[in-house]
């Protein structure tokens, strides 16, 4: 159980620094979402860009049982290299949005 609330404050302190970082239109928010009773963490955009709704994932982070699920990641930033400098395990990353049949073929946990 410490790894899960360490792994939870990790992920707050990388979403919110890569919030701290992004420079988007001024009508856009940068928002970093952290549910930690079911363990989702978003780093979202929400605003307005030349009259069109924004409404994007930044990336998607989950903890599931007991290692953290990078389920998406469309920022240009490799999120799975950040959260092993900030001493996260390798095989406590999970890259969810691989097919379960390429993970084991990854540096990561397979799930």
């Amino acid at each position: 159980m410490a790894a899960v609330e360490a792994y939870r404050a990790t992920i707050v302190a990388l979403l919110t620094d890569m919030a701290e970082s992004i420079t988007t239109d001024p009508a856009v928010e940068t928002l970093v979402i952290a549910d930690h009773d079911h363990d989702h963490y978003m780093l979202l955009f929400v605003g307005w860009t030349h009259g069109q709704r924004q409404l994007d994932i930044g990336v998607y982070l989950r903890i599931r049982d007991g290692k953290i699920w990078l389920e998406a990641n469309y920022s240009p930033d490799h999120v799975a290299e950040q959260l092993i400098a900030a001493g996260v395990a390798r095989h406590d990353i999970v890259l969810g949005f691989q097919p379960p049949q390429l993970r084991a073929l990854t540096d990561y946990a397979a799930a």
